[in-house]
């Protein structure tokens, strides 16, 4: 079985692929993303290290926010998810 240059089989599973931009939709609508930890194995195999909850939190932001500006993020236990799209329900 062969292997890239410079990466151990130990590490076959960490994402290579490069961060590109994303054009934001034509379409009327709008994108939340929440992030949920991942188990320290998991995120030593997609980050390179078994980091906390809020240290994955901040790379996962900056990642987003890089690649696609117009997504908001927020960790997975936030609240009032109306005011995070930008959206208040109005009384009919």
């Amino acid at each position: 079985m062969g292997m890239l240059a410079g990466f151990s089989p130990q590490w076959s599973m960490k994402l290579i692929v490069p961060w590109t931009k994303m054009a934001p939709s034509q379409s009327i609508g709008r994108v939340l993303e929440l992030l949920v930890p991942a188990q320290p194995k998991d995120a030593a195999l997609t980050l390179g290290k078994p980091l906390s909850g809020p240290d994955q939190f901040d790379i996962r932001t900056r990642q987003l926010r890089e690649t696609a500006p117009w997504i908001t993020v927020a960790p997975y236990f936030a609240h009032n998810l109306p005011e995070l799209l930008g959206s208040h329900p109005q009384a009919r």
